[in-house]
């Protein structure tokens, strides 16, 4: 078991190594979702998707292996329109897409972050409260912030102790209210190459 996820972290942003990896779904620069789903799709419209088990679990291929992707819903923005004009499902808009990346590895999880980071700009970093705090399990999660928060990398403490790795999508529309409830602070708190 991992005794300091500080070191691990601290060595991603100076080893600064690249990775070149192809996955059956991109992950792209385009925050509008992630492969065939998009934010803003009914529950209905997803349920119909390939790979879509239901309107909140899809399984699709992912960096090499077949991933777990739960989806939430929300109330819809000013962009949310139909053609008339006229707001759709207002309650059931695609907002988040959480796509469960597997058990946590000092490898897999610097591999992750190269391939987030060469298609995303680093926007927050964990300081050295946030790991300290996540070290003594006062927080179950410690988070890496891409595009003003629009991707999300974390590491995740569950129950039984073990770490999982998770990356999160946010549509715009979910944005302020998950900035406000994290207090989010800017990636300067760590040292970037």
């Amino acid at each position: 078991m991992l005794k300091n996820i500080h070191s691990p972290i601290m060595k991603m942003f100076v080893l600064g190594t690249s990775l070149v990896l192809t996955p059956s779904i991109a992950i792209s620069k385009s925050l509008d979702g992630v492969g065939e789903l998009k934010f803003g799709m009914t529950p209905k419209t997803v349920q119909a998707l390939p790979g879509c088990l239901s309107s909140s679990e899809c399984l699709y291929e992912l960096l090499g292996k077949n991933r777990y992707f739960a989806l939430s819903y929300g109330a819809a923005a000013p962009s949310d329109q139909n053609t008339r004009g006229l707001m759709v499902d207002k309650n059931r808009l695609l907002r988040t897409i959480n796509v469960d990346m597997g058990n946590y590895t000092s490898a897999w999880f610097l591999e992750l972050f190269e391939v987030l980071q060469s298609q995303y700009p680093l926007t927050y970093s964990p300081t050295e409260q946030d790991d300290t705090l996540f070290q003594r399990g006062q927080r179950s999660e410690l988070i890496i912030g891409f595009a003003d928060g629009h991707v999300v990398l974390k590491v995740v403490r569950r129950a039984f102790g073990n770490l999982i790795l998770r990356v999160v999508f946010q549509d715009v529309a979910s944005l302020p209210h998950i900035q406000q409830s994290q207090a989010l602070t800017p990636s300067s708190a760590l040292p970037l190459p």
